[in-house]
């Protein structure tokens, strides 16, 4: 579920990161839009202050105005005019001949903030009255805004707050939506993860997504079935071979130790027996895998001592007749007597025993295989090392990132490996343990598993 809580958190937050680039950017856009129309703009160029004082009055009082005030109207399209403090016009440079050449008070102050008669003009005060310069109809727009202050701020901290709000509400409408697919979608991967596990699943086929749910629910009981199937096939071949597998040991028993036959014929015998012993481990492996795998094998947990357990797994190899091409030491501390572990006793001898033979029967050539119990911060360590061939670097990596153990069959359906390791990971994992392969210096293999220990 944390996964799942992971995954809704960053979509989550991700549409946040996005509504902010979205408003960012049309921000940014705006200010584009607005630099670009300013640019384009036909913000009036002509230079009134300039024009002002190009325009001068003679000792008698008569105006005159420079060339240059000519050309600079004629350039823009535009006129001019000087009115005297009773509004009459005293000097003009091109003014249409439609306009009235005397203006009131009340008109005056009506142009100069708007148009007059549809031109657009400004106004600058002039020593001998007023400068008035008009431009073509329709050349420029005029405004003129005039309101209480009160209204503005509060106009401008209303649009602020609608602004958040929107924001807010379309955040919680947006992490309720999140929230309502989550709630549909978790069970769904919950289910997902429950049928990885190998356990059944039953989803409640009924709300959002419930088509998914429904085939999801198909889908863990069809596995159910083929898993019951292998299953029961393994089960039944085991049962059925164990007769006359008992039958071929027995009688190749009595061929190894009949002395009145060829000496020959005693060796294949053993050789018979040997591979029948061979035959019965993995069959008895194979069932053991397949009841741990799915949980049917009831642990026997009791509290055991790790010393005691890899010497009685020793003493059995000894006993048996170890070949003489190879050789096995147990090594222990004195203080690892004291040391306890809660677990199978059967089972963990199982692990130990076939940790050595995969050690032995990857060196056929001979090795000495070491068999020890260390501690390591609160685990109790088994250690079991030879020095034979060892593995490759790709090798260990692939048996530590436990693909060995969840990659079970090739594209043939073959099995990538025997069971015994197989064996090995399913009881190092029931019982909350880890294992560790690594080379064993100069040359060969070791493998720690280390499983939680009792102190006392």
């Amino acid at each position: 579920m944390d996964g799942v809580h992971g995954f809704f958190r960053k979509y989550f937050l991700s549409t946040i990161g996005i509504i902010l680039i979205f408003f960012m950017v049309n921000t940014a856009l705006l200010v584009v839009v607005l630099l670009a129309a300013w640019s384009q703009s036909t913000e009036p160029e002509i230079p009134i202050q300039t024009i002002g004082e190009q325009i001068t009055a003679d000792e008698e009082g008569n105006i005159h105005s420079s060339h240059e005030v000519a050309t600079i109207l004629q350039q823009n399209e535009g006129w001019a005019m000087l009115l005297d403090d009773a509004g009459k016009v005293i000097w003009q440079q091109d003014m249409p001949k439609s306009l009235p050449r005397s203006y009131t008070s009340s008109q005056i102050a009506s142009f100069s903030r708007w148009y007059l008669e549809g031109y657009p003009v400004l106004v600058q005060v002039h020593p001998r009255g007023l400068l008035v310069i008009g431009m073509e109809k329709d050349s420029l727009i005029k405004y003129n805004i005039s309101t209480d202050k009160t209204y503005i701020m509060s106009l401008l901290i209303g649009i602020a707050g609608m602004v958040l709000m929107n924001l807010g509400v379309i955040l919680v409408l947006f992490w309720y939506h999140t929230r309502k697919i989550e709630k549909a979608v978790a069970p769904i991967l919950e289910g997902i993860d429950t049928m990885v596990e190998g356990r059944p699943i039953n989803l409640k086929d009924h709300g959002e997504l419930s088509e998914i749910k429904e085939k999801l629910n198909i889908a863990g009981r069809h596995l159910r079935q083929k898993e019951k199937a292998r299953q029961d096939w393994i089960h039944g071949i085991s049962h059925d071979i164990r007769t006359p597998l008992s039958l071929i040991l027995g009688y190749a028993s009595e061929i190894e130790d009949d002395v009145s036959i060829p000496e020959e014929t005693q060796t294949q015998g053993k050789m018979i027996r040997a591979q029948g012993g061979k035959i019965k481990a993995l069959i008895t492996d194979l069932n053991l895998v397949s009841r741990l795998e799915y949980s049917m094998h009831p642990l026997n947990k009791k509290r055991i001592y790790p010393l005691e357990t890899a010497r009685r797994v020793a003493s059995e190899f000894l006993n048996q007749g170890l070949d003489t091409k190879y050789e096995l030491t147990l090594e222990a501390s004195e203080e690892s007597a004291a040391w306890a572990i809660e677990g199978d006793p059967s089972l963990l001898e199982r692990m130990l025993t076939n940790v050595i033979l995969n050690c032995m029967t990857h060196n056929p050539k001979g090795s000495s295989v070491v068999v020890s119990v260390q501690k390591n911060h609160g685990t109790c360590v088994f250690s079991i090392s030879d020095n034979g061939v060892g593995m490759t670097d790709k090798q260990l990596f692939f048996y530590n990132q436990e693909e060995f153990y969840k990659k079970r069959y090739r594209a043939t359906g073959e099995s990538t490996h025997g069971f015994g390791l197989r064996l090995v990971y399913q009881i190092v994992k029931a019982h909350g343990g880890e294992i560790c392969f690594e080379h064993n210096h100069p040359h060969g293999l070791a493998v720690s598993i280390g499983i939680p220990f009792i102190e006392g």
